[in-house]
């Protein structure tokens, strides 16, 4: 049952948001929000040009398909561009550099608040799929075409 309180914020698969760097100016970097993860996750070297690696609280045993690996966890800022939300939560760094976002917002910091829930649109992820499936399909179709 649905609560009438709470106001419904739409989140795409990805996005570009703000992070909150060390010098008090936010930053806008691309996010993809996962309701599948339990966890933000943020590229480590990112989070080292903002200065934010010295935000270190503990360090996490994190689960991933290649094992198991040990990962600093800092707290960050968020700021949602489209409606200037800000949710202060943890992130795990990590090597996220052949990965498209930077930044991987999972559950802990989609939680509902007193009068917010975050709800993630899936059809902006099919839609994205199927416009790389569209550009590799064109890529390919140029490789094929030659001038005379």
């Amino acid at each position: 049952m649905a609560d009438n309180n709470l106001m419904d914020i739409l989140l795409p698969y990805m996005q570009s948001i703000e992070i909150l760097g060390d010098n008090g100016e936010f930053v806008e970097v691309l996010a993809k929000f996962d309701s599948g993860a339990d966890n933000c996750s943020l590229d480590e070297t990112t989070a080292q040009k903002l200065g934010l690696n010295k935000n270190f609280i503990a360090e996490a045993d994190i689960i991933n398909a290649n094992g198991t690996d040990k990962r600093p966890i800092i707290e960050i800022m968020l700021k949602l561009k489209d409606n200037d939300i800000k949710i202060k939560t943890l992130a795990t760094l990590a090597d996220r550099s052949e990965l498209d976002s930077v930044l991987l917002i999972g559950r802990n910091a989609l939680q509902p608040t007193q009068d917010l829930r975050f709800l993630i649109n899936p059809k902006s992820a099919a839609l994205k799929k199927t416009a790389n499936m569209l550009k590799n399909i064109a890529k390919k179709l140029q490789g094929d075409v030659t001038d005379d």
